[in-house]
């Protein structure tokens, strides 16, 4: 679901065996690293959130747009983005 949110805003994460073949690791993105049960109430919520507003993308995409913007957990890592 984060993968998708970051999609909609259009950053692209490195494909799973890039990934693997190069070493990347999640763990600098705190949320797609963690077990369910690591996540705290305000992360589900969080995550609750983005699930919602990603239902219904078209109507809400500037909404999306400024959550990704203001909320550096749902923001991909320099790291784990794909380049050109």
């Amino acid at each position: 679901m984060l993968r998708d949110f970051a999609a909609l805003n259009k950053i692209e994460t490195v494909p799973y065996l890039v990934r693997i073949s190069k070493g990347i690791d999640w763990k600098p993105w705190r949320l797609i690293d963690k077990k369910d049960e690591e996540l705290t109430e305000q992360d589900l919520l969080l995550l609750d959130t983005i699930a919602e507003l990603s239902i219904k993308a078209d109507d809400h995409m500037n909404e999306i747009w400024d959550m990704y913007e203001s909320n550096h957990e749902l923001r991909v890592p320099a790291e784990i983005i794909m380049k050109g």
